[in-house]
């Protein structure tokens, strides 16, 4: 069966990359605060909730990294529609070859999500404020 690593050093690139955006865009110091605080929680939550559904530590901390970059309500739409778009795959994996052990890799949902967000989040966001 193969595995699936999301290598720390991805993560980390993603959240520095964030930091570097924000001084290169002037974003305000309480925003960036904000940012980090909301990542951190869903960080935590998802590590709690992933850990009992199964979901990898690597995905957990990928979802974490594009919460960093969209914030509360974009990163609220960005993590459901990761979670559901990998559903979608597992079932479709499953459809196709049966394989009730599969494990299905997050990081092309997330990246597939992480796209669909940032060009349409303003009409995506769930009403999430």
């Amino acid at each position: 069966m193969p595995s699936y690593k999301i290598p720390n050093g991805l993560v980390l690139a993603l959240a520095a990359a964030f930091y570097v955006h924000t001084v290169i865009v002037g974003l305000p110091l309480s925003q960036i605060a904000q940012h980090t605080a909301v990542a951190l929680g869903f960080l935590l939550v998802l590590a709690v909730i992933g850990g009992s559904l199964g979901v990898g530590a690597g995905a957990v901390k990928l979802l974490s990294a594009g919460v960093l970059w969209f914030g509360f309500a974009l990163g609220t739409t960005f993590v459901i529609l990761a979670c559901f778009s990998s559903g979608l795959g597992a079932v479709a994996w499953l459809l196709v070859k049966q394989d009730r052990i599969a494990h299905v890799p997050m990081l092309p949902f997330a990246a597939l999500s992480a796209l669909i967000v940032g060009q349409f989040g303003d009409v995506l966001h769930f009403g999430i404020a």
